[in-house]
């Protein structure tokens, strides 16, 4: 039996059960691609998302039956059955899913890390990944599980801090070490850790931008009758890696240094601009 071959299964399981296919062999047995498309059939409780994670369990620990488990494989084996459920659930909330596969290596690549991560907030991030990567596959590069994989945690939670600060999905404004809103061995690190650009940049924005995104908030501009070139700002940007890992980042924006850009563009500019809230969760 393929994986094309079962009728009935759902789009979003499919693209899944393709990436982990190409990760982990037992998922690649026949019996074990028909257990999981049947679960898929008790996705709507909370009873059966249990009795699902319960399902990959043991077609884990049945592909590993003939040898004794040690208890770093066992961990492991939770490890992966808990990212796979998580994966499953965030691709339910999916709408577009591509035809395109995953690359075998890629998905080789993600289970070797995967099977490590014992948290259960890092489950969540790396469920993440394989989620919207099985539906919009190369939207997360090699390099950036080999950075999620290698970080510490400390500074997993810095980058999650850093996140508060970021405007138009890329740029960090050097604002953020003078004001002592991030310190600067903290960026020192993101810099280290390859999620940030150790070079200092400019970034522009032309008298067309009617606002200027952050996390949760956004600057909208009122009419003026000022109408400068430009509005400038130094900082840094975030390497591919850091774009990547910002957008799958669930944290708000910190309001009073967004609050300290409009001031900032107020008295360089002239120009004034509002302080709005998004509505929905889309940007975080």
């Amino acid at each position: 039996m393929e994986i094309k071959d079962l009728a009935g299964m759902s789009e979003p399981l499919t693209k899944l059960i393709d990436a982990i296919a190409k990760g982990c062999k037992w998922i690649a047995e026949p019996y074990q691609i028909k257990r999981i498309a049947d679960a898929n059939a008790y996705a709507s409780s909370v009873q059966s998302k249990e009795d699902f994670k319960q399902g990959l369990r043991n077609s884990l620990l049945e592909y590993t039956q003939r040898s004794m488990l040690s208890v770093r494989e066992n961990r492991q084996i939770e490890n992966l059955a808990n990212i796979i459920n998580y994966a499953g659930q965030e691709l339910r909330t999916i709408d577009k899913i591509n035809d395109t596969p995953v690359s075998s290596e890629w998905s080789s690549r993600f289970f070797d890390y995967a099977q490590n991560v014992y948290e259960e907030e890092a489950q969540t991030i790396w469920a993440k990944i394989l989620a919207q990567e099985a539906a919009t596959p190369g939207k997360f590069f090699k390099r950036t599980l080999d950075i999620l994989h290698n970080i510490e945690p400390f500074e997993a939670k810095w980058f999650a801090e850093l996140c508060q600060f970021v405007l138009d999905d890329t740029f960090v404004h050097k604002d953020i070490i003078h004001s002592k809103f991030f310190e600067y061995n903290k960026l020192q690190s993101m810099i280290d850790c390859g999620l940030l650009n150790a070079q200092e940049c400019i970034i522009s924005f032309d008298n067309t931008v009617d606002s200027i995104n952050f996390k949760s908030y956004y600057l909208k501009k009122g009419i003026s009758q000022l109408q400068p070139s430009n509005i400038s700002m130094s900082g840094f940007t975030l390497t591919d890696a850091g774009c990547q890992l910002y957008k799958i980042t669930q944290i708000s924006s910190n309001l009073e240094f967004v609050k300290k850009i409009q001031e900032q563009i107020k008295n360089n500019y002239g120009l004034n601009f509002e302080i709005m809230e998004y509505k929905t969760q889309e940007h975080q």
